[in-house]
């Protein structure tokens, strides 16, 4: 069967920008090397054909994208095999901005059968996970987006080695963080300002016969946890920020301490707040609690939270 190229008339693709990614966070973040490997691969699928794909959801199976015979939501820029994505592969969703719909990137990585599987990068919109909806929903509508996970996936979902982020401005709302929200996003129209016309004049050609693909520069983010996971769940060994600063290091079970750790007062990554052992998120079992001065103030067995 001979590959079927879904153009609709659309000639050409313009990517509007050329950044793939940044993360801004700590060292602590597992480094993948297999992040190269994925740019260069992207790079060279701006030469590719595009194919416009639909989510298949299977009663009692994991869903997956597989060719459309018509334009759809989602787009996919890599090879199939079997009419799926299949490999290394960029997954576009449609954004609704009327008069002018446009794609914008949803995932850049490894493919298997139709399955995000292997390692890759999620993207969120930055009014998704966040507080802060109308300040950052005017930059959501132009396709600006963050990076919300790189690592491995396993049938659609996170397993194994990863790093998980948040918006850097968005996790709680307050007056101290909104005015720094407002000043970011004023300061990413400042730097990125030739981009941004640029796109939006893309935007106004009503007679285009080319599909644009938003990509612009990627918001800023931070590091939430970094680490192992199981079907999307913190799982096993890994370590948990707020702001930049870790406040836990040890062991996880869907996503609550768990088994032995660490756990440090917000203020200071080097001032321990409890050293021992957990149980779905509570001292349980052998462990001792520091002052915030580093003097003990109760050292011996735990259950439910509470000395015994």
């Amino acid at each position: 069967m001979k590959r079927l190229v879904l153009y609709f008339m659309l000639g050409m693709i313009v990517f509007s920008g050329c950044s793939f990614g940044n993360t801004e966070g700590d060292t602590y973040e597992i480094k993948f090397r297999q992040r190269v490997k994925v740019e260069s691969k992207i790079e060279a699928l701006k030469e590719e054909d595009i194919h416009f794909i639909r989510r298949e959801r299977p009663l009692f199976k994991t869903p997956y994208y597989t060719l459309s015979m018509e334009q759809t939501e989602y787009a996919y820029i890599g090879k199939l095999k079997k009419n799926k994505p299949h490999g290394i592969g960029v997954l576009l969703k449609l954004n609704y901005s009327l008069p002018n719909n446009f794609y914008s990137i949803e995932y850049a990585g490894n493919f298997k059968k139709g399955i995000m599987h292997g390692y890759g990068i999620e993207y969120a919109k930055p009014t998704e996970e966040t507080d802060l909806y109308y300040e950052y929903r005017e930059l959501e509508s132009i396709g600006v987006r963050y990076i919300k996970y790189e690592g491995y996936f396993k049938n659609g979902k996170y397993e194994g080695k990863g790093n998980y982020y948040a918006l850097r401005e968005g996790l709680d709302f307050s007056e101290t963080l909104l005015l720094s929200a407002s000043n970011n996003i004023n300061q990413y129209y400042e730097n990125n300002k030739e981009e941004i016309e640029s796109f939006k004049d893309q935007l106004k050609n009503e007679n285009r016969d080319y599909l644009i693909i938003a990509k612009l520069p990627l918001l800023n983010n931070q590091i939430l946890y970094t680490g192992k996971f199981k079907k999307n769940e913190f799982e096993g060994k890994g370590k948990q920020f707020v702001n930049d600063i870790l406040v836990y290091e040890g062991r996880f079970s869907k996503s609550e301490y768990h088994g032995k750790g660490k756990l440090y007062y917000y203020t200071d990554s080097n001032t321990i707040k409890y050293k021992g052992r957990f149980n779905r998120g509570q001292y349980h079992g052998k462990g001792t609690l520091y002052e915030e001065n580093g003097n003990v103030k109760y050292s011996g067995k735990w259950k439910n939270g509470q000395p015994e």
